[in-house]
């Protein structure tokens, strides 16, 4: 692996060196207005060795800052420091990413499920009150239809009796669905508080996901930064064995395939062109 300080050392250095350039700009853009101008023959300006020092001082000042400048392809030299100092960090730290994240996924996983069952109790305990309602309602309106029922036809058969008791089944009925009416809206303040309960719950349920989410994110591209360092050992071991095989042997086939990426910032793809090379080191 390259060396951290290194890296982050040839990055100060470039950031200062860029600091420079930029805080030159104004005068090289001023040297070159007022450098002194020559005119031919024909009174055309056709520069002079001062003009054309300053711009091309000027101009190299420009290439310079682009070459070592961030930029949105993300390709300056600044920009290549970055990613393999990040990328070097987070394999230093990978192991302490993983302990913590996987620790703070298990931690919003725990609270997914307590809120999640809290939710469903909620849910249930609404479900079982809506259905005692309805049932009550329902078991009413029948015992109407039926004490109706039975006070036309004490009615039609000139019963008294019948028709005393017909009504006092309806009387009954009555009070059965002024009672459902009496449970539907003492449930109603019930009902809107284990609403406004369950509102508050999904919204930190929503919270705990996230957070799940983000660590299970977090774990995995550490344990990625983890692996991807270890490939690019094996890669390693895997170039010595080949140029030893291209040296020894002058191996071609199936080498001449060979394609093998690699995962840190700056290391190409190993190719046969790339074992040739380092058999040639190793002749050398």
């Amino acid at each position: 692996m390259t060396d951290l300080n290194a890296l982050k050392d040839q990055r100060a250095a470039l950031q200062a060196e860029l600091e420079e350039l930029e805080a030159s700009l104004p005068a090289l853009e001023e040297a070159v207005a007022t450098a002194p101008t020559n005119w031919s023959h024909l009174a055309m300006p056709i520069g002079s060795p001062q003009s054309t020092a300053a711009r091309e001082e000027l101009e190299a000042a420009r290439t310079r800052i682009q070459i070592i400048a961030p930029n949105s392809y993300g390709n300056g030299a600044l920009d290549r420091l970055d990613k393999q100092i990040a990328h070097i960090e987070a394999v230093a730290k990978a192991d302490e990413r993983i302990s913590q994240a996987s620790a703070e996924e298990k931690e919003a996983g725990e609270r997914v499920a307590r809120l999640s069952a809290s939710i469903g109790r909620i849910a249930q305990r609404v479900e079982e009150m809506q259905t005692a309602e309805l049932s009550a309602e329902e078991s009413a309106q029948e015992a109407e239809r039926e004490a109706a029922q039975a006070i036309a036809k004490a009615t039609a058969s000139g019963d008294e009796k019948a028709t005393s008791a017909a009504q006092a089944k309806m009387n009954k009925a009555i009070d059965g669905a002024r009672s459902a009416k009496a449970l539907k809206e003492a449930n109603l303040p019930l009902i809107s508080a284990m609403e406004a309960e369950t509102a508050a719950l999904e919204k930190q349920l929503a919270t705990a996901r996230r957070e799940e989410d983000t660590a299970r994110q977090t774990r995995r591209r550490a344990s990625a930064a983890k692996l991807g360092e270890e490939w690019d050992k094996a890669v390693d071991v895997l170039v010595a064995i080949g140029a030893r095989l291209i040296a020894e042997g002058g191996v071609d086939y199936p080498l001449n395939k060979l394609k093998l990426p690699t995962f840190a910032p700056g290391k190409k793809t190993i190719d046969h062109d790339t074992l040739r090379a380092h058999a040639k080191g190793e002749a050398a």
